[in-house]
């Protein structure tokens, strides 16, 4: 059983509470993807990041209080999926639209995934992450973890 890291919940510190005030302007998100090759069950892609969120404090993460005086609270749900059956070329729109679709911030988590699968062995994984909880280093983090995870490898906590 993956045990999670404790975090303690905390005030958003200046710089997070200004991207809090601009994300209202206009969407943070942003997204990366990878490709995975062979089957993949469904079960097996939850499982996995499950141990990723169990990993990553911040995927366990919403806010909680009034603008101005925000603060990141534990709680969060799972990392959500979507499934899309579509060929390779219909990954620009999916990441688009992930994009410009806001966060409830206030529930949680502030990532997502679309799992694209193409056929049987082919898929293409997105994940959309507000720039409040992560940046392209975390983002790779993650899919470093992922494929670790679905490997069955065990990850260090």
């Amino acid at each position: 059983m993956t045990k999670y890291l404790e975090v303690k919940e905390r005030t958003l510190s200046p710089m997070e509470q200004t991207i809090c005030v601009a994300d209202d302007l206009c969407s943070l998100n942003f997204v990366m993807h990878c490709e995975l090759f062979g089957e993949l069950a469904e079960e097996s892609l939850h499982a996995a990041l499950d141990k990723v969120q169990a990993r990553h404090p911040l995927l366990r993460m919403r806010l909680h209080g009034e603008d101005g005086n925000l603060w990141f609270r534990q709680g969060a749900g799972p990392i959500p999926v979507r499934i899309v059956d579509g060929p390779t070329s219909s990954v620009a729109t999916e990441a688009e639209y992930e994009l410009h679709t806001e966060f409830d911030r206030r529930r949680g988590p502030m990532v997502r995934c679309v799992w694209m699968r193409h056929d049987l062995a082919h898929a293409t994984l997105l994940a959309t992450f507000h720039h409040l909880i992560g940046d392209g280093i975390s983002g790779s983090l993650l899919f470093r973890d992922l494929t670790q995870a679905l490997r069955g490898d065990e990850l260090e906590i």
